[in-house]
């Protein structure tokens, strides 16, 4: 036990009814530390992860933050790591990019985007070429198309679900950034560019 937990339930008295309470909510929060230090081990690796071992610890911090907080709300940054962060594990096999020095590599990213760019007179060439490179990887989100009623629909990869193929271009613009082109010409022949 460490060596806080073990102060913090010496403030009552073996006797105390309190004691009990204290000592098994202090051995929840313990409890709940392991579980994120073992799901912070697996996102911080830049080792190949598979999803199955990425869900599994992220089920038990779950289920250990619902055992310590029973009745709370999630906080914004778990809605991300149980909604979107197991796509991200799916997709590139590693969780490690997500953390916060890979943030600093964007910079780096961006600067060869932007370096790549300046040679190009052409402003709609530049646009084209960065939402290319913002979207090489989504055709991978769709995995197939079906017709229901008639009607046809885009399902998304790994079971997710199906749109409509008619809201293809907003999906795509809400889950890549990536505008369509015919927005991106809208843009381009404004006096804004």
């Amino acid at each position: 036990m460490p060596l806080n937990t073990g102060a913090c339930i010496a403030v009552y008295s073996s006797e105390n009814l309190l004691h009990e309470k204290v000592k098994e909510t202090f051995a929840l929060y313990d409890d709940l530390a392991k579980k994120l230090y073992a799901l912070c081990l697996l996102m911080k690796s830049q080792k190949t992860l598979e999803l199955k071992n990425f869900d599994n610890a992220l089920l038990d911090y779950i289920l250990a933050w619902d055992a310590a907080f029973p009745g709370k709300p999630y906080f914004n940054k778990l809605h991300f790591l149980m909604m979107h962060l197991p796509d991200f594990v799916e997709e590139y096999g590693i969780c490690g990019r997500v953390s916060a020095e890979s943030h600093e590599s964007v910079h780096t990213m961006m600067a060869k985007s932007k370096e790549a760019m300046k040679r190009m007179a052409s402003t709609k060439q530049k646009y084209r070429t960065l939402f290319a490179r913002a979207t090489a990887n989504s055709s991978s989100i769709f995995s197939s198309t079906e017709t229901v009623n008639g009607e046809e629909y885009l399902v998304l990869f790994g079971g997710q679900g199906r749109i409509h193929s008619k809201y293809r271009d907003q999906f795509l613009y809400v889950k890549t950034g990536r505008a369509p082109d015919d927005w991106v010409d809208g843009f381009l022949q404004t006096e804004l560019c």
